[in-house]
């Protein structure tokens, strides 16, 4: 009878100590691309105003356990709130899952063995199934029910390419790994996803043959994940990122309200509201990152829904271009008559995810400005 208490696998198996040092060198070469380019979009930030985040450390964990990890606001609508289910899930685990394996094979500890490592590796199929669901249905929803109102572009298809050939990779690599070891039936049951397709499509592959392809798919799924590191700034998976900085950041204040004009700064300004980028606080430009275009405060708009020349993911989509092509002139950018389509109702605010919210409001066209810019979605 097999002992299950000895139950354990090989971290770099079929690997050469090489390989490994190539694998450390080319993952933290793309975390060093990911991190250049995110602290490209934070200079960014700090080209407006200082302070608008919140302080109170009690309000971030409420916000982020609420709108982040419960995902409060994304559950309200079906189809997409199930697959943004799937995906979020499943990334969680099996990012979760990784560090764990790398803590047990570089900690002082290797506790990777046993009835853990056991439930661990069903637990990392089992959320590995539901990640790839999760893409699959993302990109049917794109392919064939996409909302007008949901934002789409050539680089949503590379992200969720690129998510669903790790998943698919993922799994032949555990496939492989198990057909060229020979792992014993009680234990290989375990790695249920990995097991059956061992045994119905690897039968007739021979140990050696097994071997090379299993270092063949390793390095594909090496080269997969330091590609969507590298990318992360560059698709919608930035909001993974900016999104949980926005839900914390976002000050606390009762929806709708406005700060009162000062006449004096009118007078000694000579004009009202935004006219340029710097005139937005940092917290307000970190939010137009926050945007993944879900769309949500589009179809909650009445002034969409009534043909006015107003789309609150447009105006912060409009924004996050300018500040991102090192424009200035916020007016040259929103038209009047788009700002002032806004009727101040907060749906946008309501329904946005990451919390985009107001911003402070120095007149009434101020708060149209604001409204329209700072009521977006995830």
């Amino acid at each position: 009878m097999t002992d299950m208490n000895n139950a354990t696998r090989e971290v770099f198996g079929n690997i050469a100590p090489w390989m490994r040092v190539l694998f450390f060198i080319m993952i933290a070469a793309s975390i060093a691309v990911l991190v250049w380019q995110v602290v490209a979009r934070m200079l960014l930030w700090r080209k407006g105003q200082r302070g608008g985040f919140e302080r109170d450390w009690r309000v971030w964990s409420r916000r982020l356990v609420e709108y982040a990890v419960a995902q409060k606001r994304v559950h309200r609508k079906s189809i997409g709130a199930l697959l943004h289910l799937l995906l979020f899930s499943g990334f969680v685990v099996l990012t979760i899952g990784t560090t764990l394996l790398a803590i047990a094979y570089d900690g002082p500890v290797n506790f990777h063995h046993g009835w853990y490592y056991l439930i661990y590796e069903l637990t990392m199929d089992v959320f590995g199934v539901a990640f790839i669901v999760g893409c699959l249905l993302a990109m049917y929803r794109r392919a064939f029910r996409r909302p007008r109102s949901l934002g789409h572009n050539s680089r949503d298809w590379w992200l969720l390419g690129l998510l669903l050939s790790l998943g698919v990779t993922g799994f032949m690599v555990e496939a492989l790994r198990l057909h060229y070891t020979q792992v014993q039936p009680d234990l290989a049951h375990w790695s249920i996803i990995g097991w059956l397709i061992d045994v119905t499509l690897l039968r007739s592959i021979d140990v050696g043959s097994a071997q090379t392809m299993h270092l063949a798919a390793w390095w594909l799924h090496t080269i997969l994940v330091a590609a969507f590191f590298a990318t992360i700034p560059v698709d919608r998976f930035l909001h993974v990122i900016t999104g949980p900085l926005n839900i914390a950041g976002r000050p606390e204040r009762p929806m709708g309200a406005l700060v009162p004009l000062k006449m004096e700064e009118v007078e000694q300004t000579g004009r009202t509201g935004v006219h340029t980028l710097a005139d937005f606080n940092r917290q307000q430009l970190l939010s137009l990152d926050s945007c993944m275009e879900c769309g949500r405060c589009e179809d909650a708009c009445p002034a969409t829904a009534t043909g006015k020349p107003l789309s609150p993911k447009a105006v912060v989509i409009d924004l996050r271009n300018l500040m991102s092509l090192g424009g200035e002139d916020v007016h040259r950018t929103i038209r009047d008559e788009t700002l002032w389509a806004c009727t101040m109702c907060q749906a946008c605010v309501q329904e946005c995810p990451v919390l985009i919210g107001h911003r402070r409001r120095q007149t009434f066209r101020a708060a149209c400005e604001s409204a329209a810019m700072d009521r977006q979605p995830i």
